[in-house]
């Protein structure tokens, strides 16, 4: 899994000048690009979800809903693009993500501290 994580990316991909979504929106996604392997699976993707709406993301197996549920928490890094929370980035909020089985959460082999830490 790392191998393909860490794999170089093939591509350079222009950033573009950030766009705000429309107003009332809480998530926005702009240029947000994914290599897994060298092979894209986003590229110059963009999504505006809107506040107090309920969305569904759906497609086939392997299509890369998880990966984009995933980079939206912060769990998977985004090669290029911006998410932002009402204009913010992840990091500038205090928006937590909460597994809903918190046993495929955790590795089990490491204390809890350390699973905390990672």
């Amino acid at each position: 899994m790392n191998a393909v994580l860490n794999a170089p990316v093939v591509a350079d991909v222009p950033q573009r000048p950030f766009q705000p979504g429309p107003a009332g929106t809480h998530i926005t996604i702009r240029g947000l690009t994914k290599y897994f392997a060298g092979w894209p699976l986003y590229e110059d993707f963009n999504l505006d979800i809107p506040k107090h709406k309920i969305v569904s993301v759906f497609g086939p197996n392997g299509c890369g809903k998880s990966t984009l549920i995933n980079m939206i928490a912060g769990l998977i890094p985004i090669d290029s693009g911006e998410i932002l929370f009402d204009g913010k980035t992840l990091r500038e909020t205090k928006i937590g993500y909460v597994f809903q089985n918190y046993r495929e959460a955790m590795f089990p082999w490491m204390r809890t501290i350390d699973n905390i830490a990672y």
